[in-house]
């Protein structure tokens, strides 16, 4: 008996360890909305920030968030004027570095920008000049490579393409631009399933959300001139927005509220925050408010608690505001705007400069509980990953990992 129950015991250990193996973490979480699900992490850092794991000064030129997939960490790079695939394990060890193509050298922000997505043993991911690719997880071996300057004639915008693809069963879509706004490719080979219409406008730089608006599947992104809402079945256009742009950027994804049929849009533009009501078809939308000074930029923004923070650029405040009716609680400046995340009930800020702080979720005021210089240097742009009681940092070709478990 006791022999069985032993056995028993070690089957239960060998399988959780095995699920535990099988962690799959990606830029702004689980559902691509800041919030990454850990617990027991630290409420406060030591003086000089948490201990630090290890570090790497080998990973490339670019912005884009590391990737944590069954105990490796992936994060793409560009040496030279090719981007790589950089594969490490959990120690910082390199264990290999693959290239897939031709990666983004036209203006001072130069190098990978997109994000990677994995599903299914591979990574989906649009390089810089416009190329979407499938890599294999395993070997680094670019599978399949569609070039939307070619096939929907989409030259790619300022700055370079940059977005993270939405995977849907079979199929992964991404938004080319100009006179395209989805294209809907097969994951299998990369041939264009359908295709969306565009207003002859240019990508903002940001990632797609899939939505299930009562039955229907709505696919919201923006350009630099427009919100798109659009069918994702039939490809049709539902309604278009004017979302302009102040310089080029239109880069945080919209945030759907399913209880409600609400979605809640924040870009760089004179539009700030707007909450829209969806009509029960989805082809339609009224203004529930709109908040002009909530204009974040590339940071990101959290819902959290009946409230949103996040950074507003503009006039470079961290600020949070109220869900129900966009009324602003405060506006902060207590360190320099760039991204923000969330994990286990606090908000992870990381300026543009390199500052990192551990910040209390509180509509009263911007409430610094930590705060340390994690690099130094401008155009710190990369979203945190936190995972597994670590915090994932990178900046440009530099990698590094703290330990903010208790």
């Amino acid at each position: 008996m006791n022999r069985k129950i032993s056995a028993l015991a070690l089957f239960c250990l060998l399988a959780l360890n095995g699920s535990a193996q099988k962690t799959i973490v990606t830029w702004r979480g689980p559902a691509a909305d800041g919030i990454y699900n850990e617990t027991n992490l630290l409420k406060v850092w030591p003086e000089n920030g948490p201990q630090l794991v290890w570090s790497d000064t080998t990973a490339g030129i670019g912005y884009t968030t590391p990737v944590l997939v069954n105990n490796k960490l992936y994060c793409a790079g560009m040496i030279g004027n090719t981007g790589y695939l950089m594969c490490y394990n959990m120690d910082g060890k390199k264990l290999w570095q693959k290239p897939y193509g031709t990666e983004y050298t036209a203006t001072t922000y130069l190098g990978a920008r997109g994000n990677l997505k994995y599903d299914n043993g591979a990574f989906y991911y649009l390089t810089g000049i416009g190329e979407a690719v499938k890599i294999d997880a395993e070997t680094g071996n670019v599978l399949w490579r569609t070039d939307f300057t070619k096939v929907c004639n989409a030259p790619s915008p300022k700055f370079g393409s940059c977005e993270m693809p939405v995977i849907d069963g079979n199929e992964v879509t991404f938004m080319p631009g100009t006179t395209v706004s989805m294209a809907v490719l097969d994951k299998n080979n990369g041939s264009i399933l359908r295709k969306a219409p565009a207003l002859n406008d240019v990508p903002g730089y940001c990632s797609a959300i899939l939505v299930n608006h009562n039955g229907r599947k709505i696919w919201f992104n923006l350009t630099k001139e427009n919100l798109y809402a659009v069918d994702y079945t039939t490809a049709d256009t539902l309604f278009t927005i004017s979302y302009q742009a102040r310089n080029t950027d239109n880069s945080n994804s919209p945030y759907y509220f399913p209880a409600t049929g609400e979605v809640f849009v924040s870009e760089y533009s004179k539009f700030g925050a707007r909450m829209l009501k969806l009509s029960d078809d989805g082809t339609s939308y009224t203004e529930k408010w709109n908040n002009p000074a909530f204009d974040v930029k590339i940071g990101g923004f959290i819902v959290y608690n009946g409230n949103i923070y996040g950074p507003a650029n503009g006039k470079k405040l961290w600020m949070c505001i109220d869900l129900a009716s966009g009324t602003t609680k405060y506006t902060d400046r207590g360190m320099p705007v760039g991204c923000m995340v969330m994990a286990d009930d606090m908000l992870y800020c990381y300026s543009e400069t390199g500052d990192m702080a551990l910040v209390k979720p509180t509509p009263e005021k911007f409430d610094i509980v930590s705060k340390f210089k994690a690099f130094t240097g401008a155009q710190q742009f990369t979203h945190p990953l936190i995972a597994n009681g670590r915090m994932y940092l990178r900046y440009q070709n530099r990698i590094k990992v703290y330990n903010i478990a208790q």
